[in-house]
């Protein structure tokens, strides 16, 4: 993710077009599965946002899990 932010930093394009990329990179990064937190054998929350979460996607932040 810091290498992202210093590509970024780096670019000599509009501020406009800078939103965009750091846009798409999020996006992006929410694809790659993390860790739930398991906080009884029942519960599980994203490890993003601390929601609840029971599919393989939180349903408040789009972050893929992996159980």
């Amino acid at each position: 993710m810091e290498q992202n932010k210093i590509a970024i930093n780096h670019l000599e394009t509009g501020n406009q077009s800078k939103q965009h990329i750091e846009l798409a990179i999020k996006a992006l990064e929410k694809q790659i599965p993390k860790d739930v937190v398991r906080e009884r054998a029942a519960i599980k929350t994203c490890p993003v946002c601390d929601s609840v979460v029971n599919k393989n996607y939180c349903q408040n932040c789009g972050q893929k899990l992996n159980y």
